[in-house]
């Protein structure tokens, strides 16, 4: 990844960071669209890398995270709806032969 660049503006105005306070607990993002009743431990959601990457420009804020990771979280505690964003990433089942 490109990091001098924002992905948002393309400016060359970026700085890296973190958030403070979120030293003493893992790095990670949870989607929206979780199911309630899971029980949130440590270690919960996407593990994100550092640092944190901010625009001096048009102050956007990105890391990156593994996107097969973030999809089998999604897939393993999603909500019904959530789930139905993964349908682009689904195998179709093959053909059959109907002979």
């Amino acid at each position: 990844m490109d990091t001098d660049h924002c992905p948002k503006c393309d400016a060359k105005t970026t700085v890296a960071g973190r958030f403070p306070g979120m030293e003493w607990r893992d790095k990670s993002f949870e989607p929206t669209g979780m199911r309630f009743f899971n029980f949130r431990l440590r270690g919960w959601g996407v593990s994100c890398s550092e640092p944190f990457r901010a625009c001096l420009t048009c102050g956007h804020v990105w890391t990156h995270l593994q996107p097969e990771e973030l999809r089998t979280f999604i897939d393993k505690h999603g909500t019904a709806e959530t789930k139905l964003k993964l349908s682009p990433f689904r195998k179709a089942p093959p053909e059959e032969d109907l002979v």
